[in-house]
């Protein structure tokens, strides 16, 4: 028998007789059906990411589900007109259509929602029309003059200055074309003041793509970008001609005159313009220049770095504080949305439109005008509205840190917290007898005070577990600090921020009641910066960590949001849970002893460096440091992004500046346990350095000869009766096996050295072996080539130093070497994961390059 619709039950259910179904038998539950919607839309445009496809078509398929949708509506419509005509409720036709509808209806509306997001992706990631960017420029960088529209005024970075223009017209040789795009314009000198947004300008430069991931799990530029539209950069340098093409020019945006005015107030009566006063620039405008790398790493390092977002934290405060403003001045609930709403907008165009604010300030305005219409508000349903709004806007925004922070967080304070509370409270509850105003004044504090406290630790408690897995993936940070500094530091920055909006609120009519709001905002950032510190420095604070892998954020958060909301304790599914987590726990173990089986060498791009992790939990090894430049910039993320808090063993080959220029820079930040080098003599500045540091250090310095051992590797050259002129012939070179694949290590090898290596070792035979490009001859002579008879050769070369280059003779003599070749300046840095029975070589990217012997 066929369920009448649910507005038919609805209806008639009472005086027919007929049975009113269950809500929960629809797929879209009518108590929240955006939340529900907004997760269908969003399983759209994961599908549009991973499985892209024509906008025509997918288009085509969203309108006509969308039509039958909409036929399924009427139907149901025209059935309940006839029923209430008809005593029999099944006489007329459109009836019995409409028993059939109510089962496909929301079958078709997931389907909708899912074509939906998945039609929005494409448009918005597709290239739909010719003169698009992407179909003029390639991939070829290029000189280029550029005619657009500026986005946004130019902001300042470090020692460079970022601009976003939208394309009208490019040129190339001097014939313009019309052209569609956002471009990322950099330069290097401050702009006039009147580049601002809204401005067309003429700007000449290099246009070319922005640059992809230097290693695995390195910042990918190119796909950062794209995640906002932005496919290409173009580079400018002093000699690059700025031009105004608009005349008269349009006024100057308001939002930018309440930033530079905003910014004059705050720096009232303050003595200096210290860091504090930029950090309270950052937190309370979104003046992202503060936050360069030695300011934020405490808060990051503290997990505190939130609070320089402009996120729901301050939308929230500012909303309150004009609401509060608003009820004081006796404004009726009814319109305080009117005036409550353009002011917090105003707010997010100051701050510069940023993601964060723009998805709490669509939040925000859900739920004051919910409330200013007295209709209730139902979290969970706004966080599912304001997702719909923001995703069909952009939807790329769903692949952004930021994005898939706000919103996991605030799920969790929405499913998560409460439980908590509920179970916390009666840890301090009294006597529910005992009437309340009997109690003593210290009692009543006392409580306050302790409920308080369960609240913010109950708050920071299901932040933090609910942020730290996408952390973890996205900037490799494990912060358990946290926990103790989030409440603190949290607080303190609630006053801060109280007092920058009080200082804005007064600066213009009682600038001396502005002035103590800042001295009071300067003294609150004082104490965050204060205890990020000493947070960040506490024992156990923070360790980098690996990215954790899909499937396990994905079981993660199934427990976390299960166990938290208290779904997996209904007695219906309680064994279930317990036999499910227990499988899963297994499991879990037995990945975690297979991953110490691996072995992972990692190709530190621009660099001769090679890492080998922890094998079967002996030691770290880090072979060769690269040039001092390239520490800070490559090799140290990479290091953090492996998880690397301390380095056990580093190994210097030979002593030249691309090979240990970085020594001393890097072993000031990770001081290692112990450092190998070789026998051989040199006349290398680096090395000299190098050997100034390790005599200060003499239970760190360690001499080898072929014949010695290097944790898992074993010393094949140089033999200790050789020193040879040249440092690149007594290189270093090292052979291990892992998991029955052998690994040999040349490093950049001279021409003598290869000869000394092939009369003096039997059987250099290795499946894979790695080089790097000497500054004199070449790697791999074709007698070494036979004698190892490798599967894979990776050159570790690199365009800087000139002579680091791989020459067209020797790029032609390896195709013919009967082995696969990999360049790291053709796939960046790359990945040897070695595993029992099976291994493979990942590039930059993580695409596979080679596994088990196919390509």
């Amino acid at each position: 028998m066929f369920t009448p619709s649910f507005s038919m039950a609805r209806r008639y259910g009472k005086t027919r007789g007929l049975p009113t179904p269950c809500p929960r038998a629809t797929l879209l539950n009518m108590r929240r059906p955006l939340f529900h919607a907004a997760a269908w839309y969003c399983g759209g445009v994961v599908l549009g990411e991973f499985q892209p496809a024509a906008p025509l078509l997918l288009l085509t398929f969203a309108a006509a589900t969308g039509l039958a949708v909409l036929a399924f509506i009427w139907i149901n419509h025209v059935a309940d007109v006839a029923a209430m005509q008809r005593a029999n409720l099944y006489a007329h036709p459109a009836r019995l259509a409409a028993l059939f509808s109510a089962r496909l209806r929301p079958i078709l509306m997931a389907l909708f929602l899912v074509l939906a997001g998945w039609t929005n992706h494409a448009l918005h990631t597709s290239v739909l029309w010719p003169n698009d960017l992407r179909m003029l420029a390639g991939d070829t960088p290029r000189d280029a003059t550029l005619r657009g529209r500026l986005a946004n005024t130019p902001e300042q970075r470090g020692n460079r200055w970022l601009a976003r223009i939208d394309a009208a017209a490019l040129a190339e040789n001097g014939e313009w074309q019309s052209a569609s795009g956002r471009v990322l314009a950099t330069f290097s000198k401050p702009p006039d003041r009147g580049f601002y947004r809204g401005r067309h300008v003429e700007v000449d430069g290099v246009l070319t793509r922005p640059p992809p991931a230097a290693a695995p799990g390195l910042l990918d530029q190119r796909r950062l970008l794209a995640l906002r539209g932005i496919h290409y950069e173009l580079r400018t340098d002093r000699f690059t001609q700025w031009n105004l093409l608009d005349t008269p020019h349009p006024p100057r945006p308001l939002s930018d005159h309440f930033r530079t005015w905003a910014m004059t107030n705050l720096a009232r009566s303050l003595p200096e313009r210290d860091e504090a006063l930029e950090l309270l620039w950052a937190m309370s405008l979104g003046w992202r220049t503060a936050l360069t790398g030695e300011v934020k790493m405490p808060f990051m390092q503290s997990g505190t770095m939130h609070l320089f977002a402009i996120s729901g934290l301050h939308i929230g405060m500012v909303a309150a504080i004009l609401v509060g403003l608003l009820r004081v001045l006796r404004v009726r609930r009814g319109r305080v949305a009117w005036i409550a709403i353009p002011m917090l907008w105003f707010y997010a165009a100051a701050t510069g439109w940023q993601p964060s604010a723009v998805r709490a300030t669509i939040m925000m305005t859900l739920i004051i005008a919910g409330w200013s219409l007295n209709r209730p508000v139902d979290l969970l349903n706004s966080i599912g509205a304001a997702a719909l709004l923001i995703l069909a806007w952009d939807p790329r925004q769903l692949f952004q840190a930021s994005f898939q922070l706000s919103f996991t967080v605030v799920l969790a304070l929405a499913l998560v917290l409460p439980p908590l509370i509920d179970r916390l409270r009666p840890w301090i509850s009294t006597d529910p007898l005992l009437p309340r105003a009997l109690w003593p004044r210290w009692r009543r504090a006392a409580m306050w005070l302790a409920f308080w406290g369960i609240n913010a630790l109950a708050v920071s408690l299901v932040a933090w577990l609910a942020s730290a897995p996408i952390i973890a993936y996205y900037f490799h940070l494990f912060t358990p600090s946290a926990l103790l500094a989030n409440v603190p530091v949290v607080t303190c920055g609630m006053f801060a921020l109280m007092s920058c909006l009080g200082s804005l609120f007064t600066g213009a009519l009682l600038p001396f009641v502005s002035e103590l709001f800042n001295h009071s905002a300067w003294f609150f950032m004082r104490c965050m910066m204060i205890t990020s510190e000493w947070a960040a420095s506490l024992p156990g604070a923070f360790e980098f960590v690996r990215a954790p892998s899909g499937w396990f954020m994905g079981v993660y958060y199934a427990i976390f949001f299960g166990l938290g909301s208290g779904f997996l304790f209904r007695e219906k599914i309680r064994r279930w849970t317990c036999v499910v987590l227990t499988l899963l726990a297994l499991f879990g173990w037995q990945a975690l002893l297979t991953d110490r089986e691996a072995a992972r060498l990692t190709l530190i791009p621009n660099t001769p460096a090679v890492f080998q992790e922890s094998f079967r939990g002996g030691p770290n090894l880090l072979i060769d440091t690269g040039p001092a430049g390239s520490i800070n910039f490559t090799v140290l993320p990479v290091l953090r992004s492996r998880g690397v808090d301390a380095l056990d063993n580093v190994t210097m080959t030979h002593g030249t500046k691309h090979q240990i220029g970085g020594f001393t820079n890097l072993f000031q930040k990770l001081p290692p346990n112990a450092v190998f080098r070789s026998h051989a003599k040199t006349h290398s500045p680096y090395s000299k350095a190098a050997t100034s540091w390790l005599e200060q250090r003499s239970n760190v310095a360690r001499i080898v000869s072929a014949g010695d051992h290097v944790g898992d590797w074993k010393v094949l050259h140089p033999p200790r009766d050789e020193d040879h002129r040249r440092s690149i012939d007594d290189a270093l070179v090292l052979r291990a096996t892992f998991n029955n694949v052998r690994v040999l290590l040349l490093a950049d090898l001279g021409e003598l050295g290869q000869e000394s290596l092939v009369h003096r070792i039997d059987n250099l035979t290795a499946d894979l072996v790695i080089t790097s490009f000497p500054n004199f001859g070449e790697p791999l002579q074709p007698w070494l080539l036979d004698a190892i008879q490798p599967k894979v050769i990776l050159v570790h070369d690199s365009q800087f130093p000139v002579d680091e280059r791989t020459t067209k003779s020797f790029r032609t003599r390896m195709s013919r070497a009967g082995a696969e070749v990999f360049y790291t300046t053709r796939k960046g840095g790359m990945r040897v994961e070695i595993k029992p029975g099976k291994w493979r070589i990942i590039d930059a990217a993580g695409r596979t390059l080679w596994l088990d012997g196919r390509r």
